[in-house]
């Protein structure tokens, strides 16, 4: 490789390295602002800013405020008794399509045992 390519090389590599320093800088100080947050200023939508950095961006969901509000509260109310029991609806869709899958698998047993 000659001196010329080789410098071409080399500052194509350090511009990417500083790119690459500042994406880091700026996933850092949006991480700090939504962890800084207190009280009524904490709020789960500081984190669409963050999300909205990413390479791949981020759409934020039609939402209905009357059931974020209701969530909000239940979340809230769990951060502050951890005796009441909070599970985010996107949990417990997962956890009933397991449930799901379960039973669709324990049918094909039976179907197979049954010689269907």
């Amino acid at each position: 490789m000659g001196t010329e390519q080789w410098i071409i090389e080399r500052d194509a590599a350090v511009k990417k390295c500083n790119e690459q320093e500042r994406y880091i800088s700026t996933l850092e100080k949006q991480i700090r602002y939504i962890r800084d947050q207190r009280g009524d200023d904490k709020c789960w939508k500081d984190w669409e800013t963050l999300f909205a950095i990413l390479p791949e961006g981020y759409t934020i969901p039609e939402r209905d405020e009357t059931v974020e509000i209701d969530l909000c509260k239940k979340y809230i109310s769990s951060c502050h008794n951890p005796a009441i029991k909070y599970v985010s609806p996107q949990r417990r869709i997962e956890e009933l399509e397991e449930e799901l899958a379960e039973c669709n698998r324990q049918i094909v047993w039976l179907e197979r045992q049954n010689g269907r």
